[in-house]
């Protein structure tokens, strides 16, 4: 048995009930347990059908996100969509999401990646 650490994403649309964190993405961004029907999705959290889910993790197997797997994660990301209020920016091009993504790695070992309202 290794010693890597599991690779987790997190999604967070933090606390307000007005929040929320929109992935557009190829289905290749998301885990293979993951509803893997169609070929392209759009992962909201909250979920328009429970706002009360604000929070989703996506497990990736082992490893770290490297700056080789977060520039292969970012690639296959359209856009990352946050919303507040009446606010809405968002990511959309590969050099603001990679950019964006590589801060967010957390852990010791860089093995948490988080994506989360501020």
């Amino acid at each position: 048995m290794g010693c890597d650490p599991a690779r987790i994403l997190i999604v967070d649309a933090g606390k307000k009930p007005d929040s929320s964190i929109t992935l557009h993405a190829s289905k290749n961004v998301y885990p293979s347990y993951y509803d893997q029907a169609v070929d392209y999705k759009i992962v909201q959290v909250p979920p328009p059908d429970s706002l009360a889910q604000r929070k989703v993790r996506f497990n990736y197997g082992f490893g770290l996100w490297s700056p080789e797997e977060v520039s292969s994660f970012s690639a296959g990301i359209d856009s990352i969509v946050f919303i507040e209020k009446e606010q809405k920016w968002s990511l959309n091009n590969f050099d603001y999401i990679n950019s964006y993504l590589f801060r967010q790695r957390r852990g010791i070992l860089k093995n948490t990646m988080k994506i989360k309202m501020k």
